[in-house]
This record gives structure tokens, C-alpha cells and sequence, in this order.
């Protein structure tokens, strides 16, 4: 039986090592992927602090500690922790274990003396033993669960990086949001004191009879509408601050100036030219999170392949035992004991490992649908940050177009009034022309930070930019700058 069962365990280790594990494959090829990224390597260095891009050193000061307090980073700092302690757990099933057992034994009976004189005997004594037992990793589980559990860290870790990527985009939006807000403040306060002087000009021409009562209550309404609109933007402003302060892990409203380098800033206007290098969709940290995922899930499975292989053990126990007997008068010495065995158990009929073993191939069937679905958004994602960006920049030329043309008219409507050929009611009128243009470019230029933000992310944290498409960059931004307040 014993030879039988020795020939059976051979031929399951032969049949192991033969066999190959057919795995899921995945592959996105150059053919795949959008026209922007048409080259293979990158020719320069990319950098990944890409908030610095803007030149707000608030903006880089927030961000700095957000990455230290916000509490989704902290969260997926503790996923870390708990990946890392994972790893030891993994294997433990499969590593040497020792222990040291100790006790007392004591048996009586109720037989007579004579009985016990013949051989029936009282016992009593302290007994202690080193106990090692192992089960011996044959066929590689407990190794395929330590790589399993290795890179589901590695998944963790990234997804760390990725709560980071969102966090900086995040913070980055809202203090877009947040400045975008105080510059429209500034404007409509201006426009107010304009309607005022609207309103006050109006309410004496209703005095000598040129005005109605219609056009008084008109010109009111049109007042209360802006103050009105004031009341929103001084709400959103502290909407936005008490958000920056939660996404900073801050119970304190946080206490952010006024600055306009964000709205204003020469990477708005860099052109995203085509060749950009397909690294820049490896480094984001939710497709490499994917990545290691699908490469976790897939050592899980031959995990559980291997759980149906036979399993060896072996245990040696070594300890001491000093028996004490009664009723005899002559006590032996303390007895050594040894115990030493080598069993192997295969599975033949175990549902639950059959069950595992479908589990864990569904699990990584998703994982692959997962991944691709990852790489897939972030293709479409950046091609419609591209599509918005482009679209948003067209828009901030219009409307700069525009508020000139609006700051034209005011210039001459100054000089209509010097001449005694215009009244003040129409300079009051061109120059909200001119300030509602610039609330139009104020949401425009966001628009444009806004898209420029969410494609640093998409792209995996910058993109490369040409000396040609940096020198017209620069021109554009210059050319912005140089228009006329009002």
C-alpha cells in the first residue's frame, strides 16, 4: 500500500512540473493608441511637478500639505500598511512553526494495593516537549501567494500615487475655483457702483420728466440682480474655502489671497502637439494600479491551482517526561521521547477547492476587464481634455477679441462725454459692456486652467513641449497679458 501510494505521489510531482498554466494575456499595441502619442520614447525629460507650471506659490504651498494631512492619502497610506503585513501572512501557512508545550499528568485509580502492586500503577509527573511542524511548500503555494500578496503592495502603492494624482487635481480645481470667484467678486462690485450711478442718474431724469417709472424700476431690478449675483460669489467663495480646508485635513477655514497667476499662467497656452511619448500614459499611477492588480490576481490563481496538489508534512516533536509511580518504592528516571513523521495528504474530493479554484478565475477575468477598461478611459479621457482644451482656448481668443472691441467703445464713449456729445448714463453703459466681457473671459480663462489641470493628470503628470510650440506659447500669453483694463 505504502508503495503504491509513494508511485502516486510521484507521478503527481512529475505531471506538475510538466504542465504549463495557460494565463490571460493582454496587449495594447501602438495601433491602439490616439495620434498623440504616436512616438514610442520620450526625447527629453518629463517633469512631474506639474502644479509648478502655474508659478502660484499658494497653490504649491496647499498642495504640499494636502499631500501630507488629506485624509484619503492617509486612508490609502493605511492600505499600504495592511498590504505590506499581508505579505508575511501569506506565507505563514507554509513556514516552520515551533513550539514549546509543557503540563502535568496525574492518574489514579481505584483499584486495590494488591492490584496496583502487580503492575496497575498511580501516575504523576511534569512533562515538556519541542514541538516542529512544517508543511513543506513541494509545488510552489505558498510562494505564489507571497508574489500575490507582493503585488497586491505594489497595486496598493500605486493606488496610493493615485489618490495623490486625484487629490492635487482636486485641490488644483478648487483654488481655480476659489481665485476664479475673487476676480469676478472685483467686477461685479464695479458693475454695481456703474448700475449705481445708472440708477442715480436715472432717478433725476424721472425728477424733470425724461425718465418713466418703468425704466426707474428697470434699472433697480438690474442693481438688486447684480447685488444679487454678489451674494453667490461671496458664498462660493467660502464654499471653496471650507473645501480646500477639508481636502487639506484641516478643520479650520483656510485663509487663501487673492491671485490670478493660475488664470493667467503661459501653460495654458501651450499647444499639446502630436508625438507625445507613450510613457506618459504609463506613469499614471491608476493604470499601474491596474496593472499589478491583474498581475495579484493572476499568482492567486495558480494558488489555487496548486491548492489540489498533494501536500507534504513533517513534524518532530522531542520532549522529557519524569514519571513518578505509586505504590512501588523504586522511581525511574526522567523518560526522553521523540516523535518523528513525514505525511503527505492529496485531495481528491474537496468541492471547496474546486469552488476557489472558479472564484479566483472569474477574479481574474474582472481584473482584465478592469485593466483594459483603465487604459481605455484614460485613451478617451485624454482625447476629450485635448477636444475641451482646444475648444476652451478658441473661446479665450473670441472674447479677448471681444473685450477690446468693448474697450473701444468705452475709450470713445470717454471722449463722446469730454466733448458734451454723450451723457454719463452711456459711459456708465459701455463700461459694463466691457466689465460683462471680462466676466465672460474670467470663465473662459478657468475653463482653460481647469482643462489644462485635468490633461497634467490625464498625461500622466506633464507633457512634452517643444522650444517652437514654447516660444509661441509664451507670444500668446504676452499678447493676453497687454490688453487694456478698463
Amino acid at each position: 500500500m505504502l508503495s503504491r501510494l509513494a508511485i502516486m505521489l510521484a507521478v503527481l510531482v512529475v505531471a506538475a512540473c510538466s504542465s504549463k498554466t495557460t494565463s490571460l494575456q493582454r496587449n495594447i499595441t501602438a495601433a491602439n493608441l490616439p495620434v498623440v502619442y504616436s512616438q514610442q520614447q520620450g526625447s527629453q525629460q518629463l517633469a512631474g511637478n506639474w502644479w509648478q507650471s502655474f508659478g502660484d506659490r499658494q497653490l504649491e504651498t496647499l498642495l504640499a500639505n494636502a499631500e501630507q494631512n488629506n485624509y484619503d492619502v492617509r486612508i490609502a497610506q493605511s492600505y499600504v500598511e495592511q498590504a505590506k503585513a499581508g505579505i508575511t501572512g501569506a506565507t505563514a501557512d507554509y513556514a516552520p512553526r515551533l513550539y514549546v508545550n509543557g503540563g502535568g499528568r496525574k492518574e489514579t485509580t481505584t483499584y486495590p494495593d494488591i492490584m496496583k502492586q502487580q503492575g496497575i500503577f498511580d501516575k504523576e509527573g511534569p512533562q515538556a516537549a519541542v514541538d516542529l511542524s512544517w508543511n513543506i511548500d513541494v509545488f510552489g503555494v505558498g510562494r505564489a501567494a507571497r508574489l500575490a500578496s507582493v503585488q497586491t503592495l505594489t497595486s496598493s502603492q500605486w493606488g496610493k500615487q493615485a489618490t495623490i494624482m486625484m487629490m492635487r487635481q482636486n485641490v488644483a480645481d478648487q483654488y481655480l475655483q476659489l481665485q476664479a470667484a475673487y476676480a469676478k467678486e472685483l467686477l461685479i462690485t464695479a458693475l454695481i457702483a456703474e448700475q449705481t450711478l445708472i440708477v442715480q442718474a436715472t432717478n433725476k431724469r424721472l425728477a424733470v420728466g425724461l425718465a418713466s417709472a418703468m425704466e426707474q424700476n428697470t434699472e433697480q431690478n438690474s442693481l438688486r440682480q447684480m447685488q444679487a449675483q454678489l451674494q453667490d460669489l461671496q458664498s462660493l467663495i467660502t464654499a471653496s474655502q471650507m473645501q480646500l480646508s477639508l481636502l487639506s485635513g484641516t478643520a479650520a477655514k483656510l485663509s487663501i489671497s487673492p491671485q490670478g497667476q493660475i488664470l493667467q499662467s503661459a501653460v495654458n497656452a501651450q499647444p499639446i502637439t502630436v508625438g507625445q511619448p507613450v510613457e506618459l500614459l504609463a506613469r499614471r499611477p491608476d493604470i499601474q494600479m491596474a496593472e499589478f492588480e491583474l498581475q495579484a490576481e493572476g499568482s492567486k490563481l495558480k494558488q489555487a491551482k496548486r491548492s489540489r496538489l498533494p501536500q507534504l508534512f513533517l513534524s518532530l516533536v522531542y520532549g522529557e517526561h519524569d514519571l513518578q509511580l505509586t505504590p512501588i518504592l523504586f522511581q525511574p528516571d526522567p523518560v526522553r521521547f521523540l516523535n518523528a513523521a513525514l505525511s503527505f495528504a492529496l485531495p481528491v474530493f474537496d468541492k471547496r477547492l474546486k469552488a476557489a479554484l472558479q472564484g479566483q478565475t472569474a477574479k481574474e477575468k474582472t481584473a482584465l476587464l478592469k485593466y483594459e477598461k483603465t487604459v481605455l478611459g484614460a485613451l478617451y479621457q485624454v482625447d476629450t481634455l485635448i477636444a475641451v482644451r482646444n475648444n476652451a482656448q478658441r473661446k479665450v481668443t473670441l472674447l479677448q477679441a471681444h473685450t477690446q472691441a468693448q474697450q473701444d467703445t468705452a475709450n470713445r464713449a470717454t471722449q463722446l462725454l469730454q466733448k458734451g456729445l454723450a451723457n454719463s448714463t452711456t459711459l456708465a453703459r459701455a463700461k459694463q459692456a466691457v466689465l460683462h466681457s471680462q466676466l465672460a473671459l474670467i470663465d473662459a480663462n478657468a475653463a482653460q486652467s481647469k482643462a489644462t489641470i485635468d490633461l497634467f493628470t490625464a498625461l500622466g503628470g506633464q507633457w512634452q513641449l517643444t522650444p517652437a510650440s514654447a516660444n509661441k506659447a509664451n507670444a500668446t500669453n504676452q499678447a493676453a497679458l497687454s490688453q487694456p483694463a478698463p
